[in-house]
């Protein structure tokens, strides 16, 4: 599935210097290593599915000194990796539940940006945490409204690192917009 014009994750039609997945014993799994977008992931024949990435900050080398963490940006990947959770539960039998577990690391000293233009991030929030670790235990079926509450729980809880409140509404607002790609 692709929100933002790139699938999440990531499945590479051929192997290139940039890329390359396929079958492994264990499962699935794929490698991108583009210049501004990194990521690794494997899908279990178990189930498990584990995915790497670096922030888009991290990724674009005039942003990279910034130290900065997107709010628009952090609401859609969380968006996109709650989207997969739900369209992967729902293709094989995972029981009553399964558990989603998002880590983001290196945010200490990181300050909150806003790249949209029409919206703003009042006054300097800078994280003083290393690293936030999401954990939620998630009944199915996991559906589209359960999937978009999940994460604009998943990104309250990162804005709190920053010690900044974000409105519910205004994450909401952001996913509608990326869910309609508008």
């Amino acid at each position: 599935m692709s929100l933002r014009g790139w699938e999440f994750p990531q499945f590479p039609a051929g192997s290139n210097e940039f890329q390359r997945g396929g079958a492994v014993e264990e499962g699935w799994e794929a490698v991108t290593d583009w210049p501004r977008h990194r990521e690794l992931w494997r899908l279990t024949r178990t189930g498990q599915f584990i995915h790497y990435s670096t922030l888009w900050e991290d990724a674009e080398p005039e942003e990279q000194a910034k130290r900065t963490l997107d709010v628009s940006r952090t609401i859609c990947t969380l968006l996109e990796i709650a989207e997969f959770a739900r369209r992967l539960t729902n293709s094989a039998d995972y029981g009553a539940a399964f558990d989603l577990e998002v880590a983001l690391d290196g945010l200490k000293g990181r300050t909150l940006s806003m790249s949209d233009p029409m919206r703003m991030v009042g006054g300097k929030h800078t994280a003083t945490t290393a690293c936030v670790e999401l954990r939620r235990t998630l009944g199915l079926p996991f559906t589209e409204q359960i999937a978009r509450s999940a994460a604009r729980d998943l990104a309250s809880e990162v804005f709190d690192t920053f010690d900044y409140y974000i409105p519910p509404r205004f994450i909401e607002d952001i996913q509608s917009e990326l869910l309609q790609r508008t």
